[in-house]
């Protein structure tokens, strides 16, 4: 079967049950299965990006269901995410520091998955808006409109793409995005986030300085930083000394009732 007359049968499993105007976005139904599917048409794309995502899952990133060029798009139908993006949470009056933190953090590993991927997957637009929380609460990195592949040697982005304000000097044409570039992004939004903690200030500094080479490496580095600043590893370190010094005290208690009982069952048998 040709790839044409492939997708002309998988296009026929599917119907439109709600069309976004706003965003010439809509809901599909696999008439097959009874899912539902976002359906998305991208100008501007790499379909190399949508390749490892449809083979390749996290549960911090929408599921690629299927894709296929047509005149010159690409149409893409993926996970359908029930839930509010972070910009709407924040808008809404979103205070909990704690579970800003959370946030970031999920955020850090979705983009740990997609740097880690064998040709390491760019996002290049990390910002609240593309920030879901579905119901159950679970964080899902969206849009991946201006997710490039990164490759080595190149020397600059062919197309300039990402958010006025927290987009990184480089993809203005300066250079080639790489990890580093996400993790620009991120800064912005954890001073967004957390602007007057000072907690984070260093963070935010170094994680948004103009050379690439200043910054945070990867995002493992990142969320290091930021559970030493939260003071997450020593409240987990305290506990365990809370537990272990439990533990003793129980055990030399549980010795001593065991000595006790021994001596006075040697007294009754004498």
């Amino acid at each position: 079967m040709t790839d044409n007359l492939k997708t002309r049968c998988e296009k026929s499993f599917y119907s439109e049950l709600y069309h976004f105007e706003e965003t010439s976005q809509g809901l599909l139904i696999d008439n097959t299965t009874g899912r539902i599917y976002l359906k998305k048409i991208l100008e501007t794309y790499d379909i190399n990006v949508y390749e490892w995502l449809k083979g390749h899952s996290d549960p911090h990133i929408p599921r690629v269901h299927s894709f296929w060029e047509e005149d010159g798009r690409l149409v893409v139908l993926e996970e359908y995410i029930q839930g509010e993006t972070l910009e709407e949470k924040l808008s809404k009056g979103l205070s909990d520091k704690s579970e800003k933190l959370r946030i970031i953090m999920e955020v850090c590993d979705a983009l740990s998955f997609l740097h880690n991927a064998p040709i390491p997957i760019i996002h290049r637009d990390i910002k609240a808006s593309n920030i879901m929380l579905t119901n159950d609460g679970v964080v899902k990195l969206i849009d991946y409109d201006a997710a490039k592949t990164f490759h080595a040697g190149k020397k600059s982005d062919t197309a300039l793409i990402g958010t006025v304000g927290s987009a990184a000097p480089e993809q203005y044409g300066f250079r080639q995005s790489d990890a580093r570039t996400d993790i620009y992004s991120l800064g912005i939004l954890i001073k967004e986030l957390f602007p007057d903690d000072k907690r984070f200030a260093k963070i935010i500094n170094k994680a948004t300085q103009m050379e690439p080479g200043f910054r945070y490496q990867n995002t493992q580095e990142l969320k290091r930083a930021l559970t030493d600043a939260a003071g997450i590893s020593k409240k987990k370190s305290h506990i365990w000394i809370v537990v272990i010094i439990c533990t003793i005290a129980y055990m030399a208690i549980a010795g001593i009732i065991v000595v006790l009982l021994l001596r006075h069952f040697t007294n009754v048998t004498k």
